[in-house]
């Protein structure tokens, strides 16, 4: 319970930070609440009301969606017979680290003891529940489906979006992100149904433009020029507006040309071999 406390602490405080970072005015007397359970969701409404403080910005609102994709078994994991440690249970949740049939007793002197053997360790059998929940035989599509494809819904609302994997080195983020030719990721699909709805507005005009770059060694490069020995600088003016001078700014026609761009400049990212991913993204 304590715990729990703490962290809805922090998760005021995140939200706090979040307003005063975005200029977010609350109503007088009232101080929005971090939503309970896995969505989280922040919402003001300012302008037009009495209640705000002058000098209010527009109404903004956030939504964050947590999805895990539990990747298969690799070559060097099938052929040591590794142990599984990731249950899928549903499409929001799964066990990590799951107890085995016998694990609550074991067989001493030919005789099923009820207890549990105290010379191995105990399994944390912790269940987790998430916005989605993909199994290792998932798609990418599958995943494009369920959590990015709301988004560029969002994105068409006139809301900034972002999407991100995070995951140990060799959890398949470049694999579910990027794709291959044969088998495109997120960027590729989500950047194809963009121009799909682009052309199913013919009352709005619509321009897209793309750039591609790499943070690694707190070093920026832009991974679609000629020169990759330029480096870049993120600038912040004073009002909070983030900006890169020097980086290259495309404008592609379709989703095919989005995917040439997106194989050159992955040649150009760094990469280094791990024991788990011989080409691990940096």
């Amino acid at each position: 319970l304590i715990h729990f406390y703490k962290r809805r602490l922090n998760e005021e405080k995140m939200v706090k930070n979040f307003q005063t970072l975005r200029g977010i005015q609350s109503p007088v007397g009232k101080s929005p609440a971090p939503a309970r359970g896995r969505r989280r969701s922040i919402s003001s409404k300012t302008g037009s009301s009495s209640a705000s403080k002058p000098g209010a910005g527009p109404s903004i609102a956030a939504n964050i969606n947590v999805a895990v994709r539990v990747r298969p078994e690799n070559a060097r994991e099938e052929a040591g017979c590794q142990r599984n440690i990731i249950n899928v249970i549903d499409k929001n949740m799964l066990v990590f680290d799951p107890q085995d049939e016998d694990e609550g007793s074991f067989f001493f002197k030919g005789k099923r003891q009820g207890m549990r053997d105290l010379n191995k360790k105990a399994k944390k059998d912790k269940t987790f529940t998430f916005d989605n929940v993909y199994s290792p035989g998932s798609t990418n599509d599958e995943v494009f489906q369920g959590t990015t494809k709301n988004v560029v819904t969002t994105l068409f609302d006139g809301y900034n979006c972002c999407v991100f994997a995070y995951g140990a080195t060799g959890s398949g983020k470049t694999h579910t992100m990027l794709g291959s030719q044969d088998n495109p990721g997120i960027v590729f699909m989500t950047m194809r149904e963009i121009f799909d709805r682009v052309d199913l507005k013919e009352d709005t005009n619509f321009e897209i433009f793309l750039s591609y770059l790499e943070v690694y060694n707190e070093t920026v490069r832009d991974l679609l020029t000629l020169d990759q020995t330029k480096t870049l600088k993120v600038r912040e003016d004073n009002k909070q507006t983030t900006s890169i001078p020097g980086l290259s700014v495309h404008k592609p026609k379709d989703p095919d040309e989005i995917l040439q761009l997106l194989s050159y400049g992955n040649s150009n990212r760094s990469q280094h071999p791990t024991d788990h991913n011989k080409e691990s993204s940096r």
